[in-house]
C-alpha cells in the first residue's frame, strides 16, 4: 500500500514547527494562520456582496462593522 508519509520513522514535523523555523530563516514574525483563515474565508462573500452584477448579491446583508456576513435563507 502507498503512503504519503515518508519511509523514516522519523515523525512528521508540526505546522508550527514549520511556522517558526521559517519565522527564524525571514527574520519577522508571520501573521497567525487563524487570521489568514478569516481573512480568506470572507473575502468571497464580500466580492459577491460588493458585486451588485453578481447573481448572489442579493442573498448577503451587509453587517455592522465589526461582524461577519450571514447568508439569508433561500428556497432551492
Amino acid at each position: 500500500s502507498s503512503s504519503t508519509r515518508p519511509s523514516s520513522n522519523k515523525p512528521l514535523i508540526s505546522r508550527s514547527q514549520v511556522r517558526r523555523s521559517a519565522e527564524k530563516v525571514i527574520r519577522c514574525n508571520l501573521p497567525s494562520i487563524q487570521n489568514q483563515y478569516t481573512s480568506r474565508l470572507l473575502r468571497r462573500p464580500g466580492q459577491i456582496a460588493a458585486d451588485p452584477s453578481h447573481p448572489g448579491h442579493g442573498l448577503f446583508d451587509t453587517p455592522p462593522p465589526g461582524r461577519k456576513f450571514r447568508s439569508l435563507q433561500t428556497r432551492t
